[in-house]
């Protein structure tokens, strides 16, 4: 319809506007020793509190204020969890803190459909690992560049950002990177 054009249209001019800004126009590079290339703030200074180098932390919304699912939940938790934050995709941990996918209102949809649990009380007997997610959003390192951070959040609602252990340590949304 055109409204949905019309939405895709002013989201990826944004996206063009971002890019540019990050890649070309706004952010000069800078040389330190630390790293042989580094982006400065989009004031164009190189001043900040954890020093001159903008990074995906600058976007991070840390774990322990992120809504997200245990590997362990049943179908019934993630619905209530879904429902009650209002999300339509949600990040699943492990209990010892590591990424392990992302659900979405779609794959219970179908997992509801396909496990024919025409009452509520039978999805507490199905764990949501063991139905399949259309697409899992794909980690990043803490380290990883703006770039690369942008074009996966193109493609993600959010970006799940892992560690150098592979734990999860929050996720970066669309928005946050608009905002700014």
């Amino acid at each position: 319809c055109a409204n949905c054009t019309k939405g895709a249209e002013v989201f990826l001019g944004a996206f063009l506007q971002l890019h540019i800004l990050f890649t070309e126009i706004d952010l000069p590079m800078c040389y330190n020793k630390a790293a042989s290339k580094c982006w400065k703030y989009p004031d164009g200074s190189a001043s900040g509190k954890r020093g001159d180098i903008l990074n995906l932390l600058f976007f991070l919304t840390p774990k322990a204020t992120c809504t997200y699912l245990y590997d362990d939940y049943t179908l019934r938790q993630a619905l209530e969890r879904m429902e009650n934050s209002g999300y339509t995709a949600l990040p699943i941990l492990s209990r010892c803190g590591t990424y392990c996918g992302t659900l979405t209102e779609g794959d219970l949809l179908w997992a509801v459909k396909n496990l024919c649990c025409m009452d509520l009380r039978d999805t507490e007997n199905h764990n949501i690992m063991e139905i399949g997610h259309r697409k899992d959003n794909l980690p990043v390192s803490v380290s990883t560049d703006m770039q690369s951070l942008l074009l996966k959040a193109t493609d993600q609602n959010f970006v799940p950002v892992v560690d150098d252990k592979g734990d999860f340590i929050g996720i970066v949304t669309r928005r946050a990177i608009m905002r700014r």
